[in-house]
């Protein structure tokens, strides 16, 4: 009857993940655990049931095994016949996103009664996915020349960073807009410097998946344009603007090149 993410807190309350590396090729054993807000309320003699889908915010690449356990957490009934139940539970890996599923069948009956919340502690053994953003970031050695081609000055003056991207819709009068959250800060893995070029290769380790992503670059003042009517900024050359990782497609490819523009 509904789908619950347990990284809301409006729907899940005491959420807890435990997460042990096994150390055998990407296996992880991983316990979740907390409490649904269903507030289910109903009023009949006749038995009603349903499904109930928790969103556990835990992605691997396979699911080899699981154990669940749903426990009823508040009920109430107002001295009538009654039945609160949840019947089974299991858990699954959606195919599209890679994400844990526990999906639960509830039954609920009275007059009236309600289902405000229930438990779960889901115990699984998966193997996790390695996801990762990689690319370059070029530019002419006349706007900045580093010393050597020591990655940790490339570093010191470029910040690449993946973020979730939120599309805020226009409401109440106010303009729509868009919104960046920064995730996952890359690093720079290796440096070339030429007579007339630099180019940097970047990588950005485990990235969320099924999380709608945008990379940014930041630049230092030490970058300098020789034309003091330029400014100097940075445009992406490679990949796509926004995108998801999916058990499918998890890595990406994006480069930026750092260039001038007159000012006019």
């Amino acid at each position: 009857m509904g789908v619950w993410n347990s990284q809301n807190p409006n729907q899940v309350v005491s959420m807890g993940t435990i997460e042990a590396d096994l150390g055998v090729a990407n296996r992880w054993l991983l316990v979740m655990s907390g409490i649904v807000l269903l507030e289910w309320r109903y009023d009949s003699d006749v038995v009603l049931r349903g499904e109930e889908r928790v969103l556990l915010g835990v992605h691997a690449r396979d699911l080899e095994q699981w154990s669940a356990y749903v426990g009823l957490a508040s009920i109430q009934n107002s001295e009538s016949g009654f039945l609160f139940a949840t019947d089974w539970a299991r858990v699954e890996l959606d195919p599209n996103t890679g994400e844990l599923v526990l999906i639960v069948n509830t039954a609920l009956m009275g007059e009236w009664s309600a289902l405000h919340r229930f438990s779960y502690q889901v115990v699984a053994t998966v193997v996790r996915v390695g996801t990762a953003i990689t690319g370059t970031i070029t530019w002419p050695t006349e706007l900045f020349r580093p010393e050597s081609d020591d990655p940790a000055i490339a570093q010191s003056v470029l910040t690449v960073v993946a973020n979730r991207y939120e599309n805020v819709p226009a409401s109440g009068g106010n303009f729509g807009y868009e919104n960046l959250t920064p995730l996952v800060p890359g690093a720079i893995e290796h440096l070339t410097v030429s007579a007339d070029e630099c180019q940097a290769s970047y990588r950005i380790p485990n990235p969320p998946m099924a999380t709608d992503l945008r990379v940014t670059l930041n630049i230092a003042q030490a970058f300098s344009a020789q034309d003091p009517g330029a400014s100097v900024g940075w445009g992406q050359t490679k990949g796509p603007y926004d995108f998801t990782l999916t058990p499918q497609h998890p890595t990406e490819e994006i480069d930026f090149q750092i260039r001038t523009s007159v000012v006019k």
